[in-house]
């Protein structure tokens, strides 16, 4: 559970790194308006998708239910466009690979089948 909130939450933890990088570098009198302005954009960003973990998570969870039978290309049409939702698509279907109806399918058919949901062509 814990690291499954650290992986869906990586580009929160960028965010808020660079920040910190931002407040820390030494600049000119005439750059602090914009180092604090850039320290507040990112942080925001960063504890702004923290404060989504539950929607994250229970998307998570739907998406595993939904695709434990038969796998849907379709349930995963809305996470192709965020970053944070191509990291919850990785989860559900490391998640898939690892239940009994995903186990016995081949490398290169498995390979296939996260190409269509990523749309990545091969």
């Amino acid at each position: 559970m814990i690291f499954r909130f650290l992986y869906i939450n990586i580009f929160a933890f960028l965010l808020i790194g660079f920040s910190a990088v931002i407040f820390f570098l030494p600049l000119e009198v005439f750059f602090i308006i914009f180092k604090f302005l850039c320290v507040i954009l990112t942080a925001a960003g960063g504890i702004g998708i923290f404060s989504q973990w539950k929607s994250k998570n229970r998307k998570l969870k739907i998406l595993i239910a939904r695709n434990t039978k038969q796998l849907r290309l379709d349930t995963f049409e809305d996470l192709k466009e965020s970053p944070c939702g191509r990291v919850i698509a990785d989860i559900v279907l490391r998640e898939l690979r690892k239940s009994e109806n995903y186990k016995y399918i081949s490398n290169a058919n498995w390979k296939k089948i996260r190409s269509a949901v990523f749309e990545i062509k091969i």
